[in-house]
């Protein structure tokens, strides 16, 4: 196995896969259904008011994400030391 790739204040491309190995899908789906449920009704609307309704459901979307990614973060850094190095391995 190469080199981690790591970036600094982000989890190692290991660490994100041993917890995306154990995550819960269901409540991205639903994430991503009640957006794309949104787009579909506002795109019977005009066309202004459509592209602000997007863009607010698209920052909430990239919010919800981004508190769903520090959650991961720190489930795997609360991982023992040991079960990271048989993962990596």
């Amino acid at each position: 196995m190469g080199h981690p790739k790591t970036v600094q204040g982000f989890i190692s491309m290991e660490e994100l896969a041993i917890t995306l190995a154990d995550l819960d899908y269901s409540a991205l789906q639903d994430l991503f259904a009640t957006l794309a449920d949104e787009i579909r009704e506002n795109a019977k609307e005009d066309e202004i008011k459509d592209r602000y309704n997007l863009a607010y459901a698209l920052n909430e979307a990239a919010g919800m994400l981004y508190l769903a990614a520090e959650e991961m973060s720190f489930a795997a850094s609360m991982q023992p030391s040991s079960a990271k190095e048989a993962a990596m391995t």
